[in-house]
């Protein structure tokens, strides 16, 4: 392979990977979330950017579009660095984009403001390249930068919730891209937040980010610690919520609801986040006011927005005030766990109560409802994250916060408040009746198909998954012996089939040979008899006595 099978604008250094592929492995690249705003803004006016490991072509091109100079990318993978290549040259030539593939040791270029990694130090170097060290990682990125420079550097956490909540731990992989020696192997990688001042400085910023470092949904600024975890769990909730529906939509059996709000309660955001965005070097401070962020969250509808603190209390992105308690469905959640049923059977009939005083029940979902002290439900107006159900009825809006509880509980088996005989189809119109009036049931239907409630849920997650991985390795094995089996025995089968037809032959051979002998024996016997003297008739008699013996026992023999 050379530089010129490669769009014009991709150089190759040495030891690059030509057939492997980052951006269409299992391990997914980095890609565009809540951490855009922070890497955007700490890149502005900075006019000479490299980006090192495999980052989306859409983030890419969004720092491209954010810097006054120069980008460069630099890729390991040969497919990788045409892709990116192809894509600048089709989107708009931009000539001030170019790929270098190739691996991080062999890159000499230095000089640069700012370099960044969203994809952790993993895959800087290829296999002909020594084994990624964080420590070394991190001293040849340095070299790269000038003496001002900016490192922006996503560093995964190996007890991030992402590793509690995983089927398959990083010692287990068996995927392709795991071909190096787990992460947590490597004594130079920070640990935690102590770890991460050392190695990057006390002045460096630092953002937990959830629920994936590849993909971050929120990444919670220095301001989270100034909140108020009892008075404002409903927030914190809130801001957590999409984080938990992405890693549960990726760990279908895992309760990671429950694990995350044992997470807030805690105190524990930043030591159990998926990863940290560090920022680090001079001009780290560009971060948007990271003193007054509360955290960043990522929509499907548009930009990330800021929660941010305000004269010590958190307010919302049109600047009004947030409202203070608990998220409802966690209310909901804790009652059914407690279990409390009359604790349940009000806080159903209050949002039923209150639903039918709103003209327009959309912005009010369960998800976004904060229900305080005195029973008080107010909206949390977050913009348009949270739960994809959109519910024009009083009605559709009860059920669809009744079927997500139900299927948490049903989900994880917690314990009920309903009769365990219940479908999740009937525990709905059960727990929604609590509001003192049946449901309507085409209403009932339309809900809990929608929501999935009508077919099978997933495997609890209090099944251990090593228990099933077992399992399904042991059939697999006694299915490969019992194969191993079948086919001596089919192999005994041909050759028992081929000996029968050898001794078959052989009876043949020596049927024909006794024909043979006994027509011999008839012919000397009919010369004799014509040439027959007296003085030699014993002496005959006694031959044909002697060959009529040999035959007859030749002949059991072969009937034998």
């Amino acid at each position: 392979m050379s530089d010129h099978d490669l769009p014009g604008r991709v150089r190759l250094i040495g030891g690059e990977m030509p057939t492997w592929s980052d951006l269409e492995s299992a391990w997914e690249p980095a890609r565009s979330g809540a951490q855009l705003p922070i890497l955007l803004a700490a890149l502005a006016g900075r006019s000479r950017v490299l980006i090192a490991g495999p980052h989306e072509p859409d983030l890419i091109a969004a720092v491209a579009g954010a810097i006054d100079g120069e980008l460069t990318c630099l890729v390991r993978s040969i497919p990788d660095a045409r892709l990116l290549g192809e894509t600048f040259d089709a989107d708009a030539g931009d000539g001030r984009v170019r790929i270098v593939c190739g691996s991080l040791e062999r890159f000499d270029d230095t000089g640069y403001d700012a370099v960044v990694a969203l994809d952790d130090i993993v895959r800087l170097y290829s296999t002909e390249g020594p084994e990624p060290v964080f420590g070394t990682a991190l001293a040849d990125l340095r070299r790269l930068l000038t003496p001002d420079g900016l490192l922006v550097v996503m560093v995964n956490n190996e007890l991030g919730v992402h590793r509690l909540t995983a089927e398959v731990q990083p010692e287990a992989d068996e995927s392709e891209p795991a071909w190096t020696r787990p992460a947590d192997s490597d004594n130079s990688r920070p640990r935690g937040l102590a770890d991460l001042a050392e190695q990057f400085g006390p002045g460096a910023a630092i953002w937990p980010v959830y629920p994936l470092p590849s993909a971050p949904v929120v990444a919670w600024g220095a301001a989270v610690g100034s909140v108020d975890r009892t008075e404002h769990a409903g927030l914190l909730a809130a801001l957590s919520e999409p984080a938990t529906r992405s890693l549960e939509r990726a760990r279908p059996t895992a309760d990671v609801a429950s694990l995350m709000l044992r997470v807030r309660w805690s105190g524990r955001l930043p030591e159990f986040a998926a990863g940290w965005l560090v920022v680090a070097g001079p001009g780290a401070d560009r971060s948007p006011a990271p003193d007054d962020v509360v955290a960043w969250l990522a929509t499907d509808q548009g930009e990330p927005f800021a929660v941010r603190l305000a004269d010590g209390s958190p307010v919302l992105p049109d600047g009004s005030a947030v409202p203070a308690g608990w998220l409802l469905p966690d209310v909901l959640a804790q009652a059914v766990v407690a279990p409390d049923q009359a604790a349940l059977r009000s806080a159903i009939r209050g949002y039923a109560d209150w639903l039918a005083t709103l003209s327009d029940v959309a912005p009010a979902p369960a998800g976004r409802v904060v229900l305080d002290a005195a029973g008080e439900h107010r909206v949390l107006a977050l913009g348009g994250v949270g739960s994809t159900s959109v519910a024009k009825t009083a009605d559709e809006q009860l059920l669809i916060a009744v079927a997500d509880l139900v299927r948490r509980v049903e989900r994880h088996g917690y314990r009920r408040t309903w009769p365990s005989h219940l479908t999740p189809a009937e525990a709905v119109a059960w727990v929604a009746a609590m509001r003192g009036t049946p449901v309507p049931d085409d209403v009932l239907r339309q809900v809990v198909a929608e929501t999935g409630l009508d077919r099978p849920l997933d495997p609890r997650s209090g099944e251990p998954i090593a228990v099933e991985a077992a399992a399904e390795r042991f059939e697999e094995s006694n299915a490969s012996r019992a194969r191993w089996f079948e086919t001596r025995l089919k192999a005994a089968e041909t050759q028992l089939t081929t000996a029968w037809v050898e001794v078959e032959k052989a009876r043949r051979a020596y049927r024909e040979l006794a024909r043979v002998d006994n027509a011999r024996l008839r012919n000397r016997l009919k010369t004799a008899a014509k040439e027959a003297a007296p003085p030699g008739a014993k002496r005959i008699g006694r031959a044909v006595r002697t060959r009529l013996g040999r035959v007859k026992r030749l002949t059991r023999r072969l009937r034998g």
